[in-house]
């Protein structure tokens, strides 16, 4: 968190030292007063064109750029205010912008931070006119109103007034960025890979139904070598968690007509009642140089492998009950999920420096009982497995820590 507020700090000064605003960025004296002005202003920065996330940076003044903070504003908001705020207003299909609020130090003041997240949920609009009834504007200024069906966005410096809606081909440009039109294929795919029930499988094969150049190929490979005999694969920890630890093991390719977009190692779960991607894998180093490092294992919930894991869950359990929900779930008893691979990094390092609290807890699990495996297999695994129920363990602390340090 520490690195990540740094990062936001050299990004601000940054924005600061170009003396002026654009499409991504918006400086404010302070926090707004009339929350229909802030409704207005997030909207705009959420149904931005950069295709990125947006800075609402409270505390710099307008046109000198001069740093004046925010700490003494009585109109001063934080993330739950934000939340509060937004989840009361009558958004298109109840989908709101994404917000976070953070706040850094510059030149001895406190600057307020409101990172609107970059989506595919646009364009944001209300179906319902909002106006701050509680503000009392003092003559000539007057309560603004946001306009139900009226969609606004931010062009350069500059955002669609208040009481009028975006150009024409601005318009167009969200809804083509909602339905994944101005994506890469690849960008495409893990949209469409979000919504399992419009692909159609056939031999191991699976298509989408409105674009069937969209393709997912699995490749097993054989279970029998050439004089028959089976051919149970290395079994991960992961495998000795399931009902049948065998491990069998293949190929994942998605394709693009006839190019190969990804590829990735694919495993048999529970005797071939789930097949998973094999999760990613980071090494966080231990106390001393000959220590074994801690191996956590892990999937990042926005990327293919995770999205992967459950449109196969869906089509699988689809095919036999709720037996690959269970090997699903068994897996993700000891494989950690992240929203982004910076939350990897950031987990990384809390555990490296809270290395007492990893001792403590994995000081309290029990032995795994491993079958089928050599003595010295059989301990290494049954570490693994401690490993990460400790790692388990430790994440709702760390999320704790990234909000206190907020």
């Amino acid at each position: 968190m520490e690195d990540y507020n740094e990062e936001l700090t050299e990004l601000v000064e940054s924005l600061i030292r170009t003396g002026r605003e654009d499409d991504w960025w918006d400086f404010k004296e302070c926090h707004h007063e009339d929350r229909a002005a802030l409704l207005h202003d997030i909207i705009c920065l959420a149904n931005n064109r950069a295709d990125r996330d947006t800075y609402l940076i409270m505390g710099i003044r307008d046109k000198s750029f001069e740093i004046i903070g925010v700490e003494n504003d009585s109109n001063r908001k934080n993330q739950q205010n934000i939340v509060d705020f937004l989840s009361t207003k009558n958004f298109a299909g109840q989908i709101r912008p994404r917000v976070e609020v953070r706040t850094i130090q510059l030149e001895k003041h406190e600057i307020d931070v409101f990172i609107i997240k970059n989506t595919t949920d646009v364009p944001y609009y209300l179906v319902e006119s909002y106006t701050d009834t509680k503000y009392r504007p003092e003559p000539p200024k007057k309560r603004k109103t946001v306009q139900a069906f009226h969609i606004y966005t931010r062009v350069m410096d500059n955002n669609t007034p208040i009481d009028k809606s975006a150009d024409v081909h601005d318009v167009e440009y969200l809804w083509k960025k909602r339905f994944g039109l101005l994506q890469t294929p690849l960008e495409q795919i893990k949209i469409f890979l979000r919504q399992p029930e419009e692909w159609t499988e056939e031999n191991s094969c699976y298509y989408h139904k409105l674009f069937p150049q969209y393709t997912i190929a699995i490749e097993y490979e054989e279970d029998e070598d050439e004089d028959g005999f089976n051919k149970n694969g290395h079994r991960s920890f992961y495998h000795h968690l399931q009902s049948d630890t065998s491990a069998y093991y293949g190929t994942l390719k998605i394709y693009h007509y006839s190019t190969q977009l990804f590829s990735c190692q694919i495993t048999a779960l529970d005797g071939y009642r789930m097949v998973a991607p094999c999760p990613e894998m980071k090494f966080i180093p231990y106390r001393n140089y000959g220590d074994p490092n801690i191996c956590l294992r892990y999937y990042v919930t926005s990327g293919l492998k995770y999205l992967l894991l459950r449109f196969l869950e869906y089509h699988i359990g689809n095919a036999n009950g709720h037996e690959a929900q269970y090997a699903t779930q068994r897996l993700l008893d000891v494989i950690l999920l992240f929203e982004s691979d910076e939350d990897v990094e950031d987990f990384a390092i809390y555990v490296h420096r809270h290395l007492g609290s990893f001792d403590d807890k994995l000081s309290k699990q029990r032995e795994p009982c491993i079958v089928n495996e050599t003595d010295i297999a059989k301990k290494a695994l049954a570490e693994e497995i401690r490993y990460s129920l400790a790692l388990k363990e430790m994440q709702p602390a760390w999320e704790q820590f990234r909000v206190e340090n907020e």
